[in-house]
């Protein structure tokens, strides 16, 4: 089963996202910023990140660059 990391800081649309892609049968594991969402894709190593592009801490851009400029077996 492929993971799917959510990256979004609102609560609602986060869960909402959650909740509708592990129902097609992804494993889901949600942050509530792009500092939160780094720690959780080095950790976690998602096939796939969702993220909102605008929130506080780092915003989904720079955590998209991050994560490109991660050795390969991180990201």
């Amino acid at each position: 089963m492929e993971k799917v990391l959510i990256v979004e800081d609102e609560i609602h649309a986060r869960t909402g996202l959650t909740e509708l892609i592990e129902s097609w049968g992804y494993r889901t594991e949600g942050a509530a910023d792009g500092v939160e969402g780094l720690e959780k894709a080095i950790a976690w190593s998602p096939a796939i990140v969702v993220t909102d592009l605008k929130m506080p801490r780092m915003d989904g851009m720079e955590l998209l660059d991050r994560l490109a400029d991660l050795p390969q077996h991180l990201a």
